[in-house]
């Protein structure tokens, strides 16, 4: 004789049990692609910090350099108006 209490006890139990198996599948991957794209982002993050910390140290290495290479050339001219200086002074005094 068809039992359909049975039948639908079976099926159901069946259903859900399938069910969380996918749900769980499913979460897994989402959880799997969530990593992924969580790697992506912090390699682009470490990326661009790399790339930061090389332009400004670049930048600034260049600029401190040309500092100090302008603030000689501004000092040795200087220095050679104030020999000039001491020259006129000299060459007035005397």
């Amino acid at each position: 004789m068809y039992n359909d209490d049975d039948d639908a006890n079976n099926y159901y139990i069946t259903y859900t049990n399938n069910t969380y198996i996918l749900l769980l599948v499913l979460l897994l991957l989402q959880l799997l692609l969530l990593l992924l794209l969580l790697l992506l982002l912090l390699l682009l993050l470490l990326l661009l910090l790399l790339r930061l910390l090389i332009y400004y140290y670049f930048y600034y290495y260049y600029y401190y350099y040309h500092y100090y290479y302008f603030y000689y050339y501004y000092y040795y001219y200087y220095y050679y108006y104030y020999y000039y200086y001491y020259y006129y002074y000299y060459y007035f005094y005397y």
